[in-house]
């Protein structure tokens, strides 16, 4: 009786929890997340399409066992998982495809979600690559690398510079952006391999190839091999020579060549052992290494105020720089060393790559190329303009963040100059190899002395732009010089404001006869420049401004006489222009300049005074407008980028 009881009871236990199950109230459902990396911003336009109502999605239990998957950026489902497993033996879905269900905070690759793992790797089906198509979501690294620091291992480094100069050196060459942390050459050391490991799991979290339900980054073989199979080593040499040398006319000096050799080698993995094993790369230049040398000469007079030895430092220290920027320039046309990324999002005249500013510098040149049957193909041209930290926090950021290192993590900004209306995302950014440095030819005309009085000299030149943004942080801002000749159109006025300096005595020294007087006109400034939109810009300089007029030699009381007028002042100039391509640049240019004129004289190649002549010194200086050099500029110039 008594167990017929319990029986009883339990039954009517059961049969209550099943009615409250049945009439348990439906869960609210949430929403799927968008594939949109959460470190891009929100405002950025995403081909994603719009999301599923919160009707579509199951509720309560049977929730959970409920997946969506996408077909061409097309959100399918749900489905069960059982479902999902056909369509991966029959090849409807492969290990590139995206799935979702509750739980997840993003969507997934199939091939990384631990339950599906081993049916993708069972599915005997083949993977293809074929080039996204517009609306089409784009997994972006099939199509181009994810880039990342380069593990550059240390060699043979033998200076016989000072170390300061030989840090200059070692920075101006861009190896700060490589990974030389490991101080070894041996690519198969220990730390190389720890340096693998952590590499490869700082890429495949930035891929999103985690594991899609513990996070994890999935370090496999095959991603050993994609993140690091190749590694660099170099060796540096430099040698410097100096000599004091004495001129007939002028102050001693130091003159100092410093020779810079530089050998990069590559080694490629192998991984038929089962782990990584490397070894020189044949196929890399001449016999797995290249050898790139430059050298420069430079010069530092020596004063009371600097000896020999300072005069020494000095001229090694500019040697260096610009023997460093040679060689700089080599390097970046090594096709490995060039950063590359494909593009996220474009919008408003910019492109989003996740680039960070370990591998890039302000204001630093891209193609953007895209993948055809032909091979690449270029579709425009931009430059770096705000760098951040890369798109997704990595495992190594995350453990210097731990630290107290902050990082923001968001795309490069690029601004597009080229080729607005055909970029897209998916396309790549390849750099263009630069190191800054604008070499131009122009032509025009300048305001000359006596320009008071309508002179003027047509003329041209040569240009030279290097551009600081990498230095001091400010885009598209460049320390620039130039040199040209003019030839001025009315010579007797430039003999009367020499005759007006120097006193009324010199007008029977100075005929007026003259032929023809040229000028030697030089700046050095700075010049900010504007992309206002695409290839359209604007620009403004500010310039210390020389010059120098040679009125001709004449013959004095059995004396040969020079005369000359040396102008110091400043130049301003405004100027529009447009980027024809990539490497060229056209601009034309407008201002003023005032200088103020000291006349010059020589006697027999000597001093005036030496020779016994009273009235050597000027009776004014050319401030006025009648004597002083002064007048408008006007150039057109053609530029070139190296």
């Amino acid at each position: 009786m008594r167990i017929s009881f319990v029986l009883f009871l339990s039954v009517c236990v059961v049969g209550v929890a099943v009615s409250s199950a049945h009439a348990q109230p439906e869960a609210q459902p949430t929403s799927l997340p968008t594939s949109q990396p959460a470190s891009i911003p929100a405002s950025l336009p995403t081909s994603q399409p719009a999301s599923i109502q919160p009707a579509s999605i199951p509720s309560g239990r049977a929730r959970a066992e409920h997946w969506y998957y996408k077909v061409r950026g097309k959100r399918r489902g749900p489905v069960t998982a059982a479902v999902l497993r056909k369509m991966i033996r029959t090849c409807q879905l492969g290990r590139e495809d995206r799935v979702w269900r509750e739980g997840f905070d993003r969507w997934n690759y199939l091939g990384a979600v631990t339950r599906f793992s081993r049916d993708v790797l069972l599915a005997q089906c083949a993977q293809t690559q074929a080039t996204p198509t517009e609306g089409q979501e784009v997994s972006f690294d099939k199509y181009s690398n994810v880039a990342e620091q380069k593990l550059l291992l240390t060699g043979k480094i033998e200076s016989s510079i000072p170390e300061e100069h030989f840090q200059t050196l070692y920075n101006d060459l861009g190896f700060n952006r490589f990974n030389t942390s490991i101080r070894v050459s041996d690519p198969n050391h220990p730390e190389v391999q720890q340096w693998c490991e952590k590499a490869v799991r700082d890429t495949q979290v930035r891929r999103r190839e985690v594991d899609g339900e513990t996070g994890d980054a999935m370090v496999t073989l095959k991603a050993k091999m994609e993140r690091c199979s190749q590694v660099f080593s170099h060796d540096i040499k430099v040698t410097h020579a100096c000599e004091r040398k004495v001129p007939k006319k002028g102050d001693p000096y130091m003159s100092c060549t410093v020779v810079v050799t530089a050998t990069i080698y590559k080694f490629s993995a192998d991984q038929s052992s089962g782990e990584l094993r490397y070894s020189p790369d044949q196929s890399f230049a001449t016999g797995g290494k290249i050898v790139m040398q430059a050298d420069n000469t430079g010069t530092s007079t020596i004063t009371k105020d600097r000896p020999p030895a300072e005069a020494t430092r000095a001229a090694i220290g500019s040697a260096v720089r610009w023997a460093g920027l040679k060689l700089k320039r080599s390097l970046r046309e090594i096709k490995e060393f060039q950063s590359s990324a494909p593009i996220v999002a474009a919008r408003s005249g910019t492109a989003f790559v996740c680039l960070g500013q370990d591998t890039v510098e302000l204001d630093m040149p891209f193609y953007v190329v895209r993948n055809s049957p032909q091979g690449e193909v270029r579709e425009g041209f931009v430059k770096a303009r705000r760098m951040y930290d890369g798109c997704t926090l990595t495992p190594s950021q995350a453990e210097a963040k731990a630290n107290g290192k902050s990082f923001t993590n968001q795309p490069m900004e690029a601004q597009i100059i080229l080729g607005s209306s055909s970029i897209k995302p998916g396309m790549t950014l390849q750099e263009m190899p630069s190191i800054g440095l604008n070499i131009g030819v122009f032509g025009g005309i300048s305001g000359s002395l006596g320009f008071f009085n309508g002179n003027f000299g047509p003329g041209g030149g040569m240009t030279v732009e290097f551009d600081l943004a990498p230095y001091i942080g400010l885009s598209e801002f460049y320390a620039f010089t130039d040199f040209s000749i003019i030839g001025v159109l009315d010579p007797e006025q430039v003999r009367q404001s020499f005759v007006k300096m120097m006193g009324h005595d010199w007008d029977t020294v100075v005929t007026p006869d003259l032929d023809a007087v040229f000028a030697i006109q030089a700046s050095l400034g700075g010049l900010k420049r504007f992309y206002i939109a695409g290839p359209l810009f604007a620009e403004a300089a500010l310039a210390f401004a020389f010059s120098f007029y040679s009125i001709g030699k004449f013959e004095h009381g059995g004396d040969e006489i020079s005369l000359g007028v040396y102008g110091l002042g400043a130049m301003v100039l405004g100027g529009v222009g447009f980027q024809l391509a990539p490497r060229w640049l056209l601009r034309f240019s407008g201002g003023y300049r005032y200088l103020i004129s000291i006349p010059t004289v020589s006697v027999n190649d000597g001093s005036c005074e030496d020779a016994g002549y009273s009235n050597c010194d000027p009776e004014k200086l050319g401030v006025g407008p009648d004597v002083a050099e002064h007048g408008p500029v006007g150039r057109l110039s053609l530029l070139f980028t190296w």
